[in-house]
């Protein structure tokens, strides 16, 4: 038996002809992951390897001890690389705010802005690696040196927010700098201009698009074909974010197919011999040069090229076994790959799909309906990168299986409208710089064909956005304290539970004596997640949370039943950046309430984005008789429009959201989420006189479960008077600082009328002196505690045990 059982050990572990691909591919990925952080896992799972390795040696043939033991030195080096590269970047640590000088080597560009902005990683000679964002020219730098002051990248600055110290850590890179910093002295440069520049050609391009499609569907057409997202609006992405499309935006497997098979088709060349399909590769080289060498894109290229390079030499190795291969070269290239979501949801994505469908389409049924096996496809593609998804975003759509067939025959038109379009302007494009041909009656003739495909893509694009903003859809996102996350999580643990125990019993027992049946273990197993979701659920409590959205005003009131209060929204773009994720974070999909305290874009932008997408079911803001009388559109002193009271109305009835306009006194229910409340500002005077916003900021108290707070929006000195003159004020426990912490906001009569205990103040980088000295000390001499979302990010009133606690996201 213990010569059974060590032949059994031996086949496990050491025969590599069988599991030698698969198991270095595991391998070298747990090293790969665990080496930044879990450096001693690593150690732990090479030492067991090597005592299995001993232990089985004289029953191990030949060739599988080299190969073992290659592989095992090979997680030798590629842990010790790790470390060792880890250890020289975060050398920069002990130069986080002083000035050093630094000769620095362009490494890799990040993401990309737009045209002329992109955040790039340069790298000094010893290693250390700096992000730093380049405009306009600044973009072709190739080498610098000088004197920088590195700063230590920014956290979670709220609740579900961008962690620029995560995204840089996984890119092996652990502090910024900014080239407009007072310290920055640069001493030289040297550029490379590259002969051949994509952004100029794919920027020609979107110009020659633009004189046949609009704007919108212009983008969406280089984003879909090129993966150029940066100028996509942020609606329609968030649009494809709602129906957990998002992938369809990242060129990768889906879009090489299309890019391939006209060609294949078009030429007729899967038929002919099999050396002319080796001309496709320049062609699939420059693809991916035009898209900035994606994951996914690079991933099938090099699939493609080795299979078409296998059966060349006679050979059919399984896609399975070439995307093993693939995975572990990524690796061997640049390790740090494995921490980026891209990647991950790239080859997992791949292996479900080259596991599941050969065992799929063998199914009777699956054969007679191609949009059933999308379906079910797509469903056990969910489920194996769910854990990911949930990581990385902290929701997932379950409609995204529904969709994924029955999108598939539109986005193929659109994208092959966008690809020849590409082949039509570089034809053109060759043609008058090289031949000087004419050919302005072809192009006449083309232009009329773009403008009824224009026609028909934005119409298809306004009912995708009607659809996608549907509450159907909303109610299919599902978070981490959703059942159904439970239980597909559960179904994938049973999954791999009952494989491990089936491969363990026939390799250990010699035949099978268990019942590892999936149908015999799925009753059960789901009782038990049904019995684990209801009986550890955390206890919901009221959250009021201060978002930190910059120079601007955010704060969203979360009741245990998760219904929404929100006041305030910040400036445009806001409501992309910071509010949506943080209603991911709390698990909300709608806003009941958004309360506009007056029409500066720095308070209701983020709404208004919200508003776009309807994820608001009622707005309430100041009824300003200023407005009312004068339809004009306002223009802000960094001269961009505003709206006013019509057109947020028009706005509101365009989308379907119920509005409601208060002033001084009047009363506001926001059943069932809180008490009545009444406004005590503005004073109907006050906004009759004067078009100044800030005069016509709303002022109320809330009472929630004992604590009293204050909202006074951009609130002066003057309205400050208005208030005391007409209405005494109970004990104030939080007040929320007005106009950003300005001095003439807040004064001292009004704090002795209020008496807080906390002062919050929402405040960014700004050109005002907000928060002014003279506030900081006037809150310093009445004993406040201060707390600044510039300083503290986001900071959370949390109700515990009846006691409220308040957390902040920087310390």
């Amino acid at each position: 038996m213990k010569f059974l059982f060590q032949q059994r050990i031996i086949a496990l572990f050491f025969n590599a002809e069988r599991y030698g691909l698969k198991f270095s591919c595991f391998l070298l990925c747990l090293i790969t992951y665990s080496a930044r952080d879990y450096s001693v896992i690593c150690l732990i799972v090479i030492f067991f390897c090597l005592i299995l390795f001993a232990f089985s040696y004289s029953f191990i043939s030949q060739i599988n001890r080299f190969f073992y033991f290659g592989l095992i030195c090979l997680s030798l080096i590629q842990m010790w690389r790790i470390i060792y590269a880890i250890s020289q970047a975060q050398a920069i640590k002990q130069h986080i705010g002083c000035t050093t000088y630094f000769e620095l080597t362009a490494q890799n560009t990040l993401f990309q802005a737009d045209e002329e902005r992109e955040f790039k990683i340069f790298q000094s000679k010893s290693g250390v690696k700096l992000a730093l964002w380049l405009e306009g020219e600044q973009r072709y730098w190739h080498e610098i040196s000088g004197y920088f002051k590195p700063e230590a990248p920014q956290g979670v600055r709220n609740p579900g927010g961008f962690n620029q110290k995560g995204y840089l850590s996984n890119h092996n890179c652990y502090a910024i700098l900014d080239l407009k910093d007072e310290d920055t002295l640069i001493n030289q440069v040297t550029t490379r201009t590259p002969i051949l520049d994509r952004n100029k050609i794919l920027t020609g391009f979107q110009d020659n698009l633009k004189l046949s499609f609009n704007t919108k569907t212009t983008n969406f057409l280089l984003s879909l074909c090129f993966g150029r997202t940066e100028n996509l609006n942020s609606d329609l992405k968030q649009d494809f974010h709602n129906l957990g499309l998002s992938h369809l935006l990242a060129v990768s497997g889906f879009h090489f197919d299309l890019f391939l098979t006209p060609l294949l088709e078009g030429f007729n060349l899967e038929k002919r011999n099999l050396k002319i399909q080796f001309f496709l590769l320049p062609l699939i080289l420059l693809y991916n040069w035009f898209c900035a060498y994606p994951i996914g894109l690079v991933r099938s290229s090099l699939i493609y090229s080795f299979i078409l390079i296998s059966r060349y030499c006679g050979l059919n190795f399984p896609r399975k076994n070439i995307l093993l291969a693939v995975i572990q070269l990524f690796l061997l290239i640049n390790p740090w790959l494995i921490f980026q979501t891209d990647f991950q949801l790239s080859f997992l994505s791949s292996l479900a799909i080259y596991y599941y469908l050969p065992y799929l389409r063998k199914i009777n049924i699956m054969q007679k309906s191609k949009i059933l096996l999308s379906i079910v496809l797509s469903f056990l593609i969910q489920m194996i990168i769910l854990p990911f998804l949930m990581k990385n975003f902290g929701v997932w759509q379950i409609g995204v299986v529904l969709l994924g067939g029955l999108l598939n025959f539109p986005l193929t038109f659109i994208y092959l409208t966008g690809l020849f379009s590409f082949y039509i302007f570089l034809i053109f494009e060759l043609s008058k710089n090289i031949l000087f041909s004419d050919f302005s009656s072809l192009e006449k003739l083309i232009e009329k064909a773009f403008e009824f495909l224009n026609w028909l893509f934005n119409n298809a694009l306004k009912i995708f956005s009607r659809i996608a903003r549907a509450n159907f859809w909303l109610k299919l996102q599902k978070n981490q304290n959703s059942l159904l996350t439970w239980l597909v999580f559960g179904l994938l643990i049973l999954g791999l539970g009952l494989i491990s125990g089936r491969f363990l019993n026939n390799l250990l027992v010699g035949r099978q004596r268990l019942s590892l049946k999936f149908k015999t273990y799925l009753p059960g197993f789901i009782l038990i997640i049904f019995l684990f979701f209801y009986s550890i659920q955390p206890q919901l409590n009221w959250q009021i949370c201060f978002l930190d959205v910059g120079q601007g005003d955010c704060c969203l009131l979360v009741t245990p039943e998760r219904n929404c209060i929100l006041i305030d929204g910040g400036i445009p773009g806001q409501g992309y950046r910071t509010i949506l994720p943080a209603l991911n974070y709390f698990g909300i999909t709608k806003i009941d309430y958004a309360i506009i305290s007056h029409l500066d874009s720095d308070h209701y932008g983020g709404i208004v984005d919200l508003l776009e997408l309807r994820r608001i079911e009622q707005i309430i803001f100041p009824d300003s008789n200023y407005d009312r009388n004068n339809n004009n559109t306002y223009i802000e002193s960094n001269n961009t429009a505003k709206i006013n009271r019509q057109s947020l109305c028009d706005m509101c009835n365009k989308n379907g959201v119920k509005y409601q306009t208060v002033k001084q006194s009047d009363i506001v229910v926001l059943e069932p989420l809180i008490d009545e409340i009444e406004i005590l500002a503005p004073a109907p005077h006050l906004t009759r006189e004067t078009q100044d916003q800030n005069n016509h900021s709303l002022c109320f108290v809330l009472e929630i479960a004992g604590l009293n707070l204050i909202f006074t929006g951009d609130l002066n000195n003057v309205s400050e008077q208005n208030l005391l003159s007409k209405y005494q004020f109970a004990k104030i426990d939080v007040l929320k600082v007005a106009h950003h912490g300005s001095k003439y906001s807040t004064s001292d009569r009004f704090l002795r009328a209020i008496d807080p205990e906390l002062a919050i103040i929402s405040v960014g980088k700004n050109y005002y002196g907000h928060p002014a000295p003279e506030l900081l000390e006037r809150l310093t001499q009445h004993n406040i505690k201060i707390k600044r979302t510039d300083l503290n990010g986001a900071i959370m009133l949390e109700l515990v045990d009846n006691q409220w606690h308040i957390v902040t996201f920087v310390e």
